[in-house]
């Protein structure tokens, strides 16, 4: 019966991490993509090109950032 209880004890654990950690993740997610946009705003408007440019490596960034934060939350396998 011990047994039974502990390894409840450690999928709910399991679990509660994993929420935290997707938690911070949408966090950082949301936090990254507003300044994507301020990053993009703030591109030079004269040059077109450019600011496209900026625009695509920033989103290109905060993209990296959210397939490794899904990466990592996969990776518990929770």
């Amino acid at each position: 019966m011990q047994r039974e209880v502990d390894e409840a004890l450690v999928a709910a654990a399991r679990v509660e991490g994993t929420a935290y950690l997707t938690h911070v993740a949408l966090t950082h997610v949301g936090q990254l993509s507003a300044l994507e946009a301020q990053i993009s705003m703030a591109a030079p408007a004269a040059d077109p090109i450019q600011k496209e440019l900026v625009a695509r490596r920033a989103a290109m960034l905060v993209d990296n950032f959210a397939i490794t934060a899904a990466s990592e939350i996969a990776r518990r396998g929770v």
